[in-house]
């Protein structure tokens, strides 16, 4: 169980956004945007919160952004990260500094880690170019896609059992700057289903 918020990412200290105060040090701090569930059970959507936080002049110059819970464990919203993922795609042009992205910033309280449902995040890398740091946390449901990427430094993968199509999505990336690679493979009876066989080109050294 994780039982606090990440403090810092990416070398930059993690400071949750508040309509009220803005963006202030948009390249020294990464973002935080979370829905509580109070806010989920009112109506209020991830999405709207992402949309006033893009209004933010300042937000152009963002260098890092953390996802936090979207709405999880609430009957009023829709629970993977789809929708989240389509507002950050349609983002892009308005977050051309962007370096750093940690998807699912959620405690074991929240939602236990292998509740948490993702989707197809592959659109996020094709949107982001420039990208460098990439968390997910959560695996159900996750979907790297036929992941290429110029600038990825860092790739983390979270979860309470990482299933054996992720892995082998890894094992085939394409990632020439890759510096550190963390993939947490958790437990067969949470969906961790890989092999020694499907980890070997990984840890064979030559992939990255």
């Amino acid at each position: 169980m994780i039982y606090e918020h990440t403090t810092n990412f990416a070398g930059k200290p993690v400071k949750d956004w508040e309509a009220q105060s803005g963006i202030q040090d948009p390249e020294g701090v990464c973002y935080a945007l979370r829905l509580s569930y109070e806010e989920a059970e009112e109506g209020q959507r991830w999405t709207d919160k992402f949309a006033a936080f893009l209004d933010d002049p300042s937000s152009s110059q963002v260098y890092g952004i953390v996802i936090g819970d979207w709405g999880l464990l609430s009957s009023a919203t829709d629970e993977t990260s789809a929708p989240v993922v389509e507002a950050l795609v349609a983002a892009r042009d308005r977050l051309p500094n962007l370096r750093a992205i940690f998807f699912g910033d959620v405690l074991g309280e929240e939602c236990e880690i292998s509740w948490i449902r993702q989707s197809d995040i592959s659109p996020l890398f094709t949107a982001y170019p420039q990208l460098e740091h990439f968390c997910v946390r959560g695996a159900d449901g996750l979907s790297l896609g036929s992941l290429k990427h110029d600038r990825l430094k860092s790739l983390v993968i979270q979860s309470g059992g990482l299933g054996v199509n992720a892995v082998r999505e890894v094992a085939a990336a394409d990632l020439p700057e890759l510096e550190h690679l963390e993939l947490w493979l958790g437990e067969e009876s949470y969906g961790g289903d890989a092999t020694v066989a499907d980890l070997a080109p990984i840890l064979g050294g030559g992939l990255f």
